[in-house]
C-alpha cells in the first residue's frame, strides 16, 4: 500500500465507529465481508506489517501492581498461525442437548452494541446458534445449559483461535501470572491515523515553502522528502 491509498483508507475510517472501522480495515487487508473475528485479526495483522513492519513492541500493565511490562510479538508469525479452512458449521452433542452453530463474524459484532461484556458475550453465542435441540426436540439458543454453551466457546475458540488474541505474562516485580488482550484493530488504527497525520503536516509544511500539491510532495521519496523538510525549516 502506498501513501496515497494510506490517506484515503484513513480518509475512509476516520469517521466510522470502531466496529465498522475494524471492517474496513481488515477489508482493506484482503478480508472477505463474510469473514470470522479471527480470519479479520489475521488480515489485520498482515496489513499492520505491510504498512509498518512485522515487529509489535507492546506495553501491558500488571493487574496486581500496575507495573509496565513490554514484551515483543511478530505480527506476520502470529497472523500464520491461524489454521486452515475450517467447516462453516460446528456440531456438538452435549448430554440431551445438541447444538449446531458457526464461529462469530465482525458483522455480528457490529450487530450487537453493548457495554457489558456478559449480555454480549451471550448475545453473541446465540446469534452464532444454527439449530438446537433437547430431548431430539428444537429448542432456543437462550435455552441451552453452560456446559453446552462452555464447550461450544472452546470448539469456537479451537477453530478460530486468533479471535481472541490473549497472551500469558509473568510480572517480574511482583510475581503476578496474567493474560493480556492484544486488540489489534484499535492498534493498527492508532499507528495508521498517527502516521497519516504526520505524512499531512509533511505535505502542508511543503506546500507552504515550495507550493507543491499532494500529488508532488507523496511522489518524493521519504529520504528525499525529509530532506526538503530539513531546507525549509533553516530558510523559516
Amino acid at each position: 500500500m502506498d501513501e496515497a491509498a494510506l490517506l484515503q483508507l484513513w480518509e475512509a475510517a476516520l469517521p466510522l465507529p470502531p466496529q465498522r472501522r475494524e471492517q474496513l480495515l481488515a477489508q482493506a487487508a484482503g478480508a472477505p465481508r463474510a469473514a470470522t473475528i479471527g480470519q479479520a485479526n489475521a488480515a489485520l495483522l498482515a496489513l499492520r506489517a505491510q504498512l509498518f513492519g512485522a515487529r509489535l513492541g507492546l506495553q501491558a500493565a500488571c493487574p496486581a501492581c500496575a507495573a509496565s511490562l513490554e514484551f515483543e510479538l511478530d505480527a506476520r508469525s502470529l497472523g500464520h498461525a491461524a489454521p486452515g479452512a475450517q467447516a462453516a458449521e460446528h456440531e456438538l452433542r452435549v448430554g440431551h442437548e445438541t447444538v449446531r452453530l458457526r464461529a462469530p463474524r465482525l458483522a455480528d459484532l457490529q450487530a450487537l452494541p453493548s457495554d457489558d461484556a456478559a449480555a454480549l458475550a451471550r448475545a453473541l453465542f446465540e446469534r452464532c446458534v444454527i439449530a438446537a435441540e433437547r430431548d431430539g426436540r428444537p429448542c432456543a439458543a437462550a435455552e441451552l445449559s453452560e456446559p453446552v454453551r462452555a464447550q461450544a466457546a472452546q470448539r469456537l475458540e479451537a477453530a478460530d483461535p486468533l479471535a481472541n488474541l490473549q497472551f500469558a505474562l509473568h510480572c517480574p516485580d511482583c510475581g503476578h501470572a496474567f493474560d493480556a488482550t492484544l486488540d489489534i484493530a484499535a492498534l493498527t488504527w492508532a499507528e495508521l491515523r498517527h502516521h497519516a497525520e504526520r505524512l499531512l503536516a509533511d505535505i502542508a509544511a511543503l506546500a507552504d515553502a515550495y507550493g507543491w500539491c499532494e500529488a508532488e510532495v507523496l511522489a518524493l521519496s521519504p529520504l528525499r522528502r525529509a530532506a526538503y523538510l530539513q531546507l525549509a525549516a533553516a530558510a523559516a
